[in-house]
């Protein structure tokens, strides 16, 4: 009893923090129905949520892919407003740059549903009635890549040579590296994908690069290692002169064969915020030092 007058009594204290009436809340209890897997998730809501332009079968599972590519990319965005948005220890900074490793990991390893599992003549057939849709106007894409950099860094090394102080953010998106997927540089037109795309996002896309100035991924794990200890002032003169020399803090990572061609990650994390837990997912490592066990991540 003892306990749940307690509990009542922190109920009361919240709602009342919250401006609410404890009493016609607890009333408003009695009401409630029991709620179920099917409702919560809205089952029946996401399943209705294909419908094919044509008759090919295989047109649904296209549809699907890339329905949970944008859900698995919505738990990569979830993960970077916390990090972006709020102050969080190193060690918990790190505990979410895995959770998006393994987010991207699933995306990484699940294309084989792609190229693997579908017929490829029907393919060849129900694409042409999406025309001009592309998987290029995946917006959540360009919204992760403006949370974890600078717009600058988006920009291939030949243009962003040419940038001075006063260009301004909305001119850079003209020269970000998605811009050659539908850009005639030699005529200055857009081709109608990019041009629908830009209509639609690109407000947000500024907006995001103006929010994300000074609290990107890269800009937050730069300001975590200057407000680091002695031990950070280590790490950071490792980071400037390469790979670390003593490896016995650096925990063991299994490498599995069919990952060594894959595209090698940048930014390395250091080996004194990683938890000690040895629950760690797989990360890559560059070529050039694979003995060495250096974690990266994709800045």
């Amino acid at each position: 009893m003892e306990q749940m007058e307690s509990l009542i009594n922190d109920i009361k204290a919240k709602l009342q923090a919250n401006g609410q009436d404890p009493e016609n809340y607890l009333r408003g209890l009695k009401h409630n129905r029991a709620i179920n897997y099917w409702e919560y998730i809205q089952v029946d809501t996401l399943l209705s949520l294909q419908n094919p332009r044509t008759n090919f079968k295989d047109e649904t599972i296209f549809i699907m892919y890339h329905q949970i590519t944008e859900l698995v990319l919505k738990l990569i965005r979830h993960e970077l407003d916390q990090l972006c948005l709020t102050e969080v220890e190193p060690t918990l900074f790190v505990e979410k740059l895995y959770r998006m490793v393994r987010y991207t990991d699933l995306l990484s390893s699940s294309f084989s549903i792609m190229n693997q599992g579908m017929s490829y003549e029907d393919y060849n057939q129900f694409r042409l009635s999406l025309s001009p849709a592309s998987g290029f106007q995946s917006a959540q894409f360009r919204f992760i890549e403006l949370m974890c950099t600078d717009v600058d860094l988006l920009i291939h090394e030949h243009f962003r040579k040419n940038l001075t102080a006063e260009t301004t953010l909305a001119e850079k998106f003209d020269f970000v590296y998605w811009q050659e997927a539908g850009y005639n540089r030699e005529t200055k037109k857009k081709n109608k994908t990019l041009s629908d795309f830009e209509t639609k996002y690109m407000g947000n896309f500024i907006q995001t690069a103006v929010n994300m100035k000074d609290k990107n991924l890269n800009q937050k794990y730069k300001n975590m290692l200057k407000n680091l200890d002695q031990t950070g002032q280590k790490i950071q003169h490792r980071l400037a002169n390469g790979a670390p020399r003593n490896r016995q803090n650096l925990p063991k990572i299994k490498r599995r064969s069919e990952n060594r061609n894959r595209r090698q990650p940048l930014g390395k994390i250091p080996p004194s915020t990683i938890p000690k837990k040895n629950l760690l997912p797989r990360i890559m490592v560059e070529g050039g030092n694979r003995e060495l066990g250096e974690r990266r991540i994709i800045f």
